[in-house]
């Protein structure tokens, strides 16, 4: 990331950019992204029915007992917290998700020469999009070497996986994508000093205990849905059809598992990918209960029991001391009926409409405590600066390197501060905030957003005399 003379090294793959690149050419608006990350939601759930009825197609069941699990199954996905929340965050959680159900497809339908070709590219592809997927890609490229090692279009998936290698290895290599990266210091990022503290996190996140997903402590999946899962992942190992795919599952999850363990910070964003996978062990479990007891009004109750226990039962919500009918009710209320604040952007628009009316008075610079990259996409009236040494993205030795940045605008146009954003380090900021007022004998001068985004006129401090 470029922003003036402030350079952050990627330390990202590009493959999650390139899908949001289309998206950005036709709309010049940031939040566009938004519509992206929908898309991948929408092709998700579609790819995620597409599984469901492969591994149905091994039973033979009723149709409306197949229809019934379907949708059982589906609703459970698309009602999980955490999957409706993704594509209001720009990140590649849900690419990731929507890749793994490309993979779960190709594993799951017969080969044909076209579905091997792909699937020799879906392994890199998982490490295009962030490195956390790096034991996605291992499993991947194992399971599927498994299933069409004595095929004829075993030469043909190599092949493929060779090339995939080539280009992600040469994207790796010419970018010298690891020199430098903050997550391959070795001994600080992974160690196994952190495997059992992390491993117990993610074995709580699993089973449906609240945990740590960003700033959200929503439960990671339903417990109705977690014990649903273990039962089915059970019963699943027992019958014929269905015991590769247990195994797959469940060899896919502590593989991922084990590998983030090691990683110094624990968080549930890391396997998102396993959410799909409750599903599949939910569709195994119905398909054996169906089996049990047929497609009878028996097996009509349990259904409906499932769904009453996981919507109306404050214990199996995805949040505390409320059910799931709240969430949604709430989550469509917050959707529908009034547009969330983006303080954030609130801001930078503020600070751009000011500095349009200002623009007669020379260059306009404006100090802030927002990141300068973030402050970069939507700015187009005034140049960003630093105020503190600790800001996000910012890596000023000293406060005297910010001083000399703060000469320069003084030379060329007005400076101005701002206090949005102050209260995200609050330990911090606002002290520096009321030190960068007294240092530059800081006037307030523009007031908006109920007080979070004023803007106070800075003069150079004068020099006193020895």
């Amino acid at each position: 990331m470029t922003y003036i003379d402030a350079t952050v090294k990627n330390v990202t793959p590009p493959l999650f950019s390139l899908f949001l690149m289309p998206f950005f050419m036709l709309i010049d608006d940031v939040r566009v992204f938004h519509v992206a990350q929908l898309a991948l939601l929408v092709g998700s759930t579609v790819l995620l029915t597409v599984c469901i009825k492969q591994i149905l197609s091994y039973y033979k069941a009723p149709n409306l007992a197949n229809v019934s699990m379907i949708f059982l199954a589906t609703f459970f996905f698309v009602t999980n917290f955490y999957i409706y929340t993704m594509p209001s965050l720009l990140m590649a959680e849900l690419i990731s998700i929507t890749l793994f159900l490309v993979g779960s497809v190709l594993l799951l339908l017969p080969i044909t020469p076209r579905r091997a070709s792909l699937a020799g590219h879906i392994g890199m592809l998982f490490l295009l999009i962030k490195m956390s997927n790096l034991p996605l890609t291992l499993v991947f490229n194992m399971l599927y070497s498994m299933k069409v090692w004595r095929s004829d279009q075993r030469k043909n998936f190599l092949m493929h996986m060779f090339f995939a290698f080539t280009y992600t290895g040469s994207y790796f290599y010419f970018t010298h994508f690891f020199e430098g990266h903050k997550n391959m210091q070795r001994g600080s990022t992974f160690s196994f000093s952190y495997f059992w503290n992390n491993l117990h996190f993610y074995a709580k996140t699993l089973v449906g205990s609240p945990t740590r997903y960003l700033w959200y402590t929503e439960k990671f999946v339903s417990p109705v849905i977690s014990i649903g899962a273990l039962v089915s992942a059970g019963v699943g190992l027992t019958m014929k059809e269905s015991k590769k795919i247990v195994l797959a599952i469940l060899f896919t999850a502590l593989s991922l598992v084990l590998f983030m363990s090691f990683f110094v910070t624990p968080d549930a964003r890391y396997i998102s990918t396993l959410i799909p996978l409750y599903s599949f062990l939910w569709i195994i479990g119905l398909v054996w209960l169906q089996k049990k007891i047929q497609f009878s009004h028996t097996f009509i109750v349990a259904f409906g029991g499932f769904l009453i226990l996981y919507m109306f039962v404050p214990a199996f919500s995805y949040q505390a001391k409320t059910s799931e009918i709240q969430v949604l009710k709430k989550q469509i209320g917050l959707n529908f009926l009034h547009p969330e604040d983006p303080w954030n952007y609130n801001a930078v628009d503020a600070m751009d409409r000011f500095s349009t009316s200002s623009k007669s008075e020379g260059s306009i610079y404006i100090a802030t405590f927002l990141p300068q990259f973030y402050v970069g996409m939507f700015a187009k009236n005034f140049t960003a600066l630093p105020v503190s040494i600790q800001q996000e993205f910012y890596s000023a030795s000293d406060e005297e390197e910010i001083a000399r940045l703060y000469q320069l605008a003084f030379a060329s146009g007005r400076v101005y501060l701002s206090n949005a954003y102050i209260n995200n380090l609050p330990q911090i900021w606002p002290q520096e905030f009321k030190n960068k007022l007294k240092k530059y004998n800081g006037k307030l001068v523009y007031e908006d957003c109920l007080g979070t985004c004023n803007l106070y006129l800075l003069t150079p401090p004068v020099a006193v005399a020895n």
